[in-house]
């Protein structure tokens, strides 16, 4: 996640990979190319902060919600809510994503 707000580049990872850096550092070097071909400026990454993924965060230990993981923490992030979710919450949620998609609302 790109927080251009507060200068943060934040990696989610559900599996806590270690060797998030070199991703970050990616997402930074597209954030400096997009300023760059927006003429919206130069983008300092020294002013910038690289945070990975913290241990109470929710993990996936399968490899078949990945996806449910994604939309749910994309719709946390969004509503600016803790990741309070886990692994066993995912057929909850797969169920009310299909069900947004069927009735073309939201979840909650």
């Amino acid at each position: 996640m790109i927080d251009i707000e507060w200068n943060v580049v934040k990696y989610y990872d559900p599996y806590h990979n270690t060797d998030i850096l070199k991703n970050c550092e990616r997402c930074l070097e597209y954030l400096q190319c997009e300023g760059l071909e927006r003429h919206t400026g130069e983008v300092n990454l020294s002013q910038w902060n690289i945070v990975g993924s913290l241990l109470t965060e929710p993990t996936q230990r399968n490899s078949y919600d990945c996806g449910v993981f994604l939309i749910v923490t994309a719709h946390y992030l969004w509503r600016r809510q803790h990741l309070t979710f886990m692994e066993s919450d995912m057929e909850s949620f797969r169920l009310k994503i299909a069900n947004g998609i069927l009735n073309k609302t939201p979840f909650n």
